[in-house]
């Protein structure tokens, strides 16, 4: 009875320890449109809604087996990092950002879905957002996006060895899907704004 009393006491804090591991890391974003001429067009991006439970957590690290050990969190504002992407990636293709959003001007909104990142063979991010573009009171595109994509075969053994490298790799897993989401969206602005029918109307 005893010895099964002290696997007890051995497991118990082990599985506290492994349920409740953490890792932090921050979020980067490189541009991935070509800067263009000028178009002209002014556009307002709103702020972003975030509708995931938890702000802070990005994704996990998982094991061989798949089990999430390891939660990689952020302390950056996710809606504002996604916001400030879309800016930069929106002044590339041309278009002039201003801060408020004018009578009858065209004005951007997001709402984050999803947003994970994790190792199981791979580092992997996923994004899904719904995105809209509005003039006035009138709903000229709104549509949801969704990109995965991953940044290399994750080696290590165990999710609990070099964790914030991984959490690194996860975060810029997370950068790549996001650059797929907005070349995605900005494609379907570009085909919507700079069309030959809409310059004329």
């Amino acid at each position: 009875m005893k010895k099964y009393l002290g696997l007890i006491f051995c497991i118990f804090p082990l599985a506290i320890f492994l349920t409740s591991c953490t890792t932090k890391t921050t979020l980067t974003y490189h541009p991935s449109l070509q800067e263009q001429p000028q178009n002209h067009i002014s556009v307002a991006v709103d702020d972003f809604q975030d509708t995931r439970m938890n702000p802070q957590r990005i994704g996990s690290l998982r094991n061989t087996y798949g089990n999430a050990l390891v939660k990689i969190i952020t302390d950056d504002d996710v809606p504002i990092w996604m916001k400030d992407a879309l800016e930069e990636e929106l002044k590339n293709a041309g278009y002039t950002i201003v801060n408020e959003e004018q009578e009858d001007g065209l004005c951007i909104k997001g709402k984050i879905l999803k947003l994970s990142s994790g190792t199981y063979f791979k580092y992997t991010g996923k994004i899904i957002m719904e995105m809209s573009l509005i003039q006035g009171d009138k709903i000229l595109l709104e549509k949801q996006y969704a990109c995965k994509k991953d940044t290399g075969v994750c080696l290590q053994l165990s999710p609990l060895i070099n964790s914030k490298k991984q959490a690194v790799k996860c975060s810029d897993a997370l950068d790549n899907s996001l650059q797929g989401v907005y070349r995605q969206f900005i494609e379907d602005v570009n085909q919507l704004l700079l069309s030959s029918s809409c310059r004329d109307s």
